[in-house]
């Protein structure tokens, strides 16, 4: 399943209208990112869980969850995998009150 995710590369993600090519690159390192979680050998799945890390902090993050969620033509794993990941940054970053919360606070962007 997690070679069909990675061998999906660049196809699984479509590109949005208007969106530039730095946040395309970001969505299609997210989708990479997902698919090496999804492995069977550790090291590439621990990899793939510290470069959500990085890619965590970045403004269009959930957005990206949101829209790899939501493709119809995109790889099952990775959707499942893409909606939970964005219920767990949702309730980390939504609003700074909240017992689990950790920067940065999502933006009304």
């Amino acid at each position: 399943m997690a070679a069909a995710a990675a061998g999906a590369g660049s196809r699984g993600v479509a590109p949005s209208p208007g969106t530039g090519a730095v946040q395309q690159g970001l969505k299609e390192a997210l989708f990479e990112a997902l698919g090496s979680i999804l492995s069977p050998v550790q090291e590439v799945r621990a990899a793939g869980e510290e470069q959500i890390k990085v890619l965590e902090v970045t403004e269009e993050f959930g957005v990206h969850l949101a829209e790899l969620t939501v493709d119809p033509q995109g790889v099952l794993a990775i959707r499942q995998l893409a909606s939970v990941i964005l219920k767990q940054y949702v309730e980390n970053h939504w609003c700074n009150q909240s017992e689990k919360f950790h920067p940065p606070e999502t933006t009304e962007r």
